[in-house]
């Protein structure tokens, strides 16, 4: 069935006139033939010139036809189809992944199944000639819930992938469909990869390397010595008239570095303007002449008791109020309270580290919240290898309760109709070329 997304569209066929009137004002002259008893003639050659013909009728039907071509191309024409369950199903086939069923899928192709490729738009591809490589990050969860609005609740799909976690992300949402799953575990491959480098001297770094394969990941230090010096990890920190909270923050930078073994290195401001970390813990305005890397500053207010509420491993007692136009809040209370707001590279504390404000500093809680800031555990990313247990591949179906109605195919007419638009256009200025060459010698 045929369905117009702009429709209004269609009005512009009453153009076809346009051609019409043309054809009947620039009628072909009749040629006087002069002969004897041209009078008797006379009124038979007036009523002649007098009705309407139409001449070169193959250039009218053209131009016509180009017209109403032009306003379906524009009303944006889609053929819909009810879907026809003319196979006996669809196999979802993953790229790699046919070495390890070929026996089954080629079963299920002689008994009349489908192929298509486990992509965003589930391709129809040939046994013969299947994809060398699948680029793609989306989540199997992702595409097989598209598949509810391609095939019916009760058309079987038979799909073929691996079990790498990492495609398995997103909610797992039940799926209308009946489906069978089909998962490979790849044991030979081991991915290993340098995830974080810093240094712990002038002349070595500490390498933190991870190693990838189906069944975990694991991470090894190792240290290596440099031809060439390395930078130290630089901290700045500015107390004011907040001495014991830059004591309590020096403190618990030192545990992070003896832990670590990152090399940390505490300057001032007079002697280093641009500092991996500048902690600013001041309410005065930030000195124009510093330009470091990241900032970690106090904000202004008065101080305002928090009940004793509790973030993480420990108490916050006081805070400052948040200002109307706050930072992003990446870390709040239990009370919804933010404490941490960043903005670019600048970070905003909402409580002071001290104890009269939090029991951070004397948990032990701070030197394990820096530890993620100064050596951040790495994650596998694209490296993760891991297999997912396969109980966790699909949730409950719906079947037999489905109400979702049956999908339409739909093909989209756009590309159809532009290449008729230019194949009429081309004929018609064929024939009218020609036309104009025998008018021309005639």
């Amino acid at each position: 069935m045929l369905h117009l997304l702009q429709p209004i569209w269609m009005l512009l066929s009453a153009g076809i006139i346009i051609p019409v009137l043309i054809h009947l004002w620039h009628r072909k002259p009749g040629r006087v033939l002069r002969i004897g008893s041209i009078q008797l003639l006379k009124s038979a050659t007036v009523r002649h010139a007098r009705s309407l013909r139409l001449s070169e009728l193959l250039l009218l039907l053209l131009r016509c036809a180009f017209i109403v071509l032009l306003a379906m191309l524009l009303s944006q024409p889609q053929w819909k189809s009810p879907f026809s369950k003319e196979h006996r199903g669809w196999i979802i086939l993953e790229d790699h992944a046919y070495p390890y069923f070929k026996k089954t899928i080629d079963s299920l192709i002689e008994s009349g199944c489908e192929l298509h490729r486990f992509d965003t738009a589930f391709t129809r591809i040939n046994i013969k000639h299947l994809p060398a490589y699948d680029s793609s990050s989306v989540s199997y969860r992702t595409l097989l819930k598209r598949l509810e609005t391609l095939v019916p609740p009760d058309f079987p799909l038979y799909v073929f992938s691996g079990d790498q976690q990492k495609r398995f992300h997103g909610p797992r949402t039940s799926l209308d469909l009946t489906l069978h799953w089909y998962t490979y575990t790849n044991k030979d491959t081991v991915d290993n990869w340098n995830a974080y480098t810093f240094a712990i001297n002038k002349d070595s770094v500490r390498e933190i390397n991870g190693v990838a394969a189906y069944n975990g990941v694991t991470w090894t230090q190792t240290s290596k010595a440099l031809s060439t010096p390395v930078l130290p990890f630089k901290v700045c920190i500015y107390a004011d008239d907040h001495l014991a909270d830059g004591r309590y923050l020096r403190a618990a930078i030192m545990a992070v570095q003896e832990y670590s073994g990152r090399e940390i290195v505490f300057t001032d401001m007079a002697t280093d303007k641009s500092p991996d970390w500048l902690c600013w813990l001041s309410e005065k305005p930030l000195p124009a002449d510093m330009h470091p890397l990241h900032i970690v500053k106090y904000t202004t207010g008065a101080a305002i008791f928090a009940d004793t509420l509790s973030a993480g491993d420990f108490t916050i007692y006081k805070r400052h109020q948040v200002p109307i136009k706050s930072d992003t809040i990446i870390f709040h209370d239990y009370g919804g309270y933010p404490l941490i707001g960043v903005n670019g590279n600048q970070y905003t504390l909402y409580s002071h580290l001290h104890p009269e404000w939090n029991d951070a500093v004397t948990t032990g809680q701070l030197p394990l919240q820096l530890l993620d800031v100064i050596v951040p555990v790495p994650s596998p990313g694209k490296h993760d290898l891991r297999a997912v247990d396969s109980r966790q591949l699909l949730s409950d179906n719906n079947l037999g309760i489905s109400k979702r109605i049956a999908p339409v195919r739909t093909i989209d007419l756009k590309d159809t109709l532009l290449l008729l638009l230019v194949l009429v256009l081309a004929v018609e200025r064929l024939l009218s070329l020609k036309a104009k060459k025998e008018v021309a010698n005639a």
